[in-house]
C-alpha cells in the first residue's frame, strides 16, 4: 500500500513494519504542508506504532515553523514511533537534524545517517 502527496514520494510500510518516507527533490516544506503531511501520514498508518525511515532528498528544506511543528507533533505522538532513522545528505541537513534529535533524544530511539542501508540496519535492531 502506498500514499503520495506534494511533498513526499509515495510512502509505504515495509513487511517488517518500517514506515519509509522519502522527500521529493528540491521541495521546501512549509508549516501548512507539514500539517497536511502528518495528518495524511497518521491516516495512512491508522495510528499504528511503527519504526520510521525518513529520507530527506539532497535539496529538500523545511522552514522553521514546519520544523517546530514536526518536533511538537512527534513529541505528542511518541507512543506511535518505535524508532526513527533519518537519512540526510547536506551539511545544513545534518546540523538541522542534529538539533531535532537533541530535542527528541529522550522520547524514542532516533539517529541520523548518510546511508539508507545503514539506517535500515539500525532500525531492524529496535523492537516495536
Amino acid at each position: 500500500m502506498e500514499y503520495t502527496n506534494n511533498v513526499l514520494k509515495p510512502f509505504h510500510i515495509t513487511e517488517d513494519k518500517i514506515l519509509e518516507v522519502l522527500y521529493k527533490d528540491d521541495v521546501v516544506v512549509t508549516l501548512d504542508e507539514m500539517k497536511f503531511l502528518l495528518d495524511d501520514l497518521y491516516k495512512f498508518t491508522g495510528k499504528k506504532r511503527l519504526k520510521r525511515l525518513i529520507v530527506i532528498s539532497k535539496n529538500a528544506k523545511m522552514d522553521l515553523a514546519a520544523r517546530i511543528y514536526l518536533q511538537e507533533s512527534n513529541k505528542d505522538n511518541k507512543d506511535l514511533i518505535a524508532a526513527e532513522a533519518i537519512v540526510v545528505y547536506s551539511l545544513t541537513q545534518k546540523m538541522t537534524t542534529n538539533f531535532y534529535l537533541k530535542f527528541i533524544k529522550d522520547i524514542y530511539p532516533s539517529k541520523f545517517f548518510t546511508d539508507i542501508e545503514k539506517a535500515r540496519d539500525w532500525l531492524h535492531k529496535h523492537n516495536q
